[in-house]
């Protein structure tokens, strides 16, 4: 496994946007699910990407998983300090998440599909989501000139 400093992502890795998540609400709504939504975040890092989407104001009993247990450590002192004490950590891959056959609503994959292995994920993905599920992949592109935060808008 490769392993990065978790520390690193924590401090350096920007939380994503709230319009990342226009239309999520909507088309959980319209395939039949209620909030609060059952959410998985596969790949979740330091909690960058669940932590969003609470903030955007999407009610979700979050799961976020990450093979590499320091990553999960940062991510839930991260969410602590972000006072959103509800999201559960656990140790897992896309390839393997250890979830219930259909046991979740939405699926996240923020700026972590590219580290996982295609033909496994699609399998366990199809496997733990719910019909009519949603599976909502993102990624961010880090700015491009940081000394003109301007440019980057």
């Amino acid at each position: 496994m490769i392993r990065f400093n978790p520390l690193f992502y924590r401090d350096f890795r920007p939380f994503y946007p709230p319009e990342t998540f226009t239309g999520l609400r909507d088309a959980l709504l319209k395939s039949g699910f209620h909030e609060p939504f059952t959410t998985t975040d596969l790949g979740c890092g330091t909690g960058h990407s669940s932590i969003s989407l609470l903030r955007a104001g999407i009610l979700a009993e979050l799961i976020g998983i990450d093979p590499d247990p320091e990553m999960l450590k940062e991510a839930q002192d991260l969410a602590n300090q972000n006072e959103m004490t509800t999201i559960k950590w656990q140790v897992g891959s896309g390839e393997v998440t250890h979830l219930a056959d259909q046991s979740t609503d939405v699926i996240l994959m923020g700026s972590s599909l590219h580290w996982m292995d295609g033909h496994q994920t699609n399998a366990e993905v199809r496997r733990i989501l719910r019909p009519n599920g949603i599976l909502w992949i993102f990624e961010y592109q880090f700015p491009k000139a940081p000394a003109l935060p301007e440019l980057n808008e």
